[in-house]
């Protein structure tokens, strides 16, 4: 006996601690334990609850407040229920759950029986809300095999307010949240939908609940199941005596009729538009109708709270934009301007609107997603093939470093008229018009790729695009070329040779201008051959571009692939 209480005991250590138990029964059982990303169907079962907790929100408060006796439909109901509600008790000691990550442990579920029912079983909402839901769950089946075994499927008095617990269920709905993650990842759904459905339960719910309580408080004319007894005046018997009895036949024989009316005075009450001809009559109707006013004022008030930050936060990007307007137009008026500076001011505001949510955009894919899903974006949209064709030094670029140059890309706006200064920088033409060098410049060219490449400063094109209408570009600045070339080192030695090619073909045709224009000055003689001029442009400029691979030769510095 010692033997067999030291062997339990060091099995359920062993199970507190995350270990497999020894093999047997347990070892049986485990191996029916469900998990979740192994069982599609379970999602289906969650989807079937949630259905059902919605029909217990409605259905349970109807039957106790206005159902004198269960009809043949409301019968098959409460058993759906409960066998539904039962078996998702069973089947919650054979589906595994997260291995919490404090825990430490290696595997991502626990999979040991034990473990799944302690944690079921446990304190009522301990562990943050995890543990302790058997109880729960229990004290919401249980009155209905109560109502069958005690009255034999009637519907007892003593059993009436037993019935209600089944609204402690409610507290499953967190289910519902889990599942709408999943669909969000799969459709991509916005989620002020989910705010306005969430708005529409809330509200349908409360004037649900506020109706059935003010039937139950009526008790002179109708009476459900549960019913406040008294021969006072009431709501209702005052309403048919100042206008009359409009339910058919008569509103003690239709309590369809009795909750309609119900539903009125509690959709006034919850939308504060005042009362009309519903109005308490006997001191429980005060006391009731008081705690109802309490209660919907609260909820009113986060309703409409969350709606009006709804709203707002149904276009972010425009409200941002407004703020922004009319903090420019602040700024305008604050320093005097001229007429026409404030609506070229106000004109680019709106033209570069689309350049600014661009920017938003850009800064939460690199703040919130991976490199890698990064990349992926960036081969979307047809960016990467204009990139490829119209830059020579692109072409032969391991994909991973041509997606990281095309996601380094940064939308910038121009109005009419504006020179584009963006030195040793990529331009990609998005929208509009510039012109450089009597090149007219429109969508889809591309200006700036041999400049971005370069380091001497005698190389580099001193002239800059100009904007001919308003424009919108994507630049690739010289450090984003230089955070490829460290992370790739392949790309690295492809852009040496393309800046070698350039260095060259630049040296050699200011070289030859410089000879045209005649002899050479003495500040000038490091131009005069090609090949002293590349070196003097290679020896400052390679050693700050290129840190990786073999060097290529004297003179030419470190980090050189053979080329």
């Amino acid at each position: 006996g010692a033997q067999r209480s030291s062997s339990r005991t060091a099995t359920l250590h062993a199970a507190e601690r995350g270990e497999r138990p020894p093999a047997g029964c347990w070892a049986s059982v485990e191996g029916r334990v469900l998990l979740p990303e192994e069982a599609p169907w379970l999602q289906y079962w969650d989807m079937w609850i949630v259905a059902l907790l919605f029909l217990t929100t409605y259905y349970e408060p109807y039957a106790v407040a206005v159902l004198r006796e269960d009809p043949d439909w409301a019968l098959v109901v409460n058993h759906v229920l409960d066998l539904t509600f039962t078996t998702d008790m069973l089947l919650t000691f054979f589906v595994a759950y997260g291995e919490p990550l404090e825990s430490g442990a290696n595997s991502l579920w626990v999979k040991d029986p034990r473990r799944i029912a302690l944690r079921y079983c446990g304190v009522p909402l301990s562990q943050s809300f995890a543990a302790g839901w058997f109880w729960i769950d229990l004290l919401t089946v249980l009155p209905g095999w109560l109502e069958i075994v005690w009255s034999g499927g009637s519907s007892g008095k003593a059993l009436v307010l037993f019935r209600l617990l089944r609204l402690v269920r409610l507290t499953k709905l967190v289910r519902l949240q889990h599942l709408l993650l999943k669909w969000h990842q799969q459709y991509g759904f916005p989620f002020y939908v989910v705010d306005l459905g969430k708005f529409f339960f809330i509200t349908t719910m409360t004037v649900h609940w506020m109706a059935c309580v003010w039937i139950i408080i009526e008790g002179r004319i109708s009476s459900g199941k549960l019913s406040y007894r008294t021969d006072q005046e009431s709501w209702l018997s005052a309403l048919v005596k100042a206008k009359g009895d409009s339910c058919t036949p008569s509103a003690e024989e239709d309590p369809n009729c009795v909750y309609a009316i119900s539903l009125y005075w509690a959709t006034m009450t919850l939308t504060t538009v005042g009362y009309g001809d519903i109005t308490a009559q006997n001191p429980a109707e005060y006391v009731v109708c008081t705690v109802c006013m309490f209660i919907v004022a609260y909820v009113w008030a986060y309703v409409v709270g969350k709606m009006v930050t709804l709203l707002e936060s149904l276009d972010p990007q425009w409200q941002h934009f407004k703020q922004s307007m009319d903090t420019v137009q602040t700024l305008m008026q604050s320093k005097c301007l001229p007429t026409d500076l404030q609506v070229r001011l106000r004109r680019y505001m709106h033209e570069a609107r689309l350049t600014s949510l661009q920017l938003l955009q850009h800064g939460q894919l690199q703040e919130h997603v991976s490199q890698s899903l990064q990349r992926e974006v960036a081969s979307c949209g047809g960016l990467v093939d204009k990139f490829q064709r119209g830059v020579f030094w692109a072409e032969g670029l391991q994909q991973d470093a041509l997606l990281d140059l095309v996601r380094s890309l940064r939308p910038r706006s121009f109005g009419p008229g504006e020179i584009v200064m963006l030195p040793r920088t990529l331009v990609l033409m998005r929208r509009g018009i510039a012109a450089v060098r009597g090149r007219i410049l429109n969508r889809g060219d591309i200006w700036g790729h041999l400049d971005v490449l370069l380091v001497t400063e005698a190389l580099i094109e001193t002239a800059f695009p100009r904007s001919l209408s308003y424009v919108d570009i994507l630049s690739l600045s010289r450090e984003s070329l230089l955070e490829v070339c460290h992370a790739f080192p392949h790309a690295d030695r492809r852009l040496r040779r393309a800046q070698l090619r350039t260095a060259v073909f630049r040296a050699f045709i200011r070289t030859a201008r410089e000879r045209s224009a005649g002899p050479p000055r003495p500040s000038h003689r490091a131009s005069v051959s090609v090949a002293s001029a590349a070196t003097s442009f290679v020896n400052p400029g390679l050693n700050k571009l290129h840190l990786c691979g073999p060097g290529l030769g004297p003179g030419l510095g470190p980090g050189l692939g053979p080329g």
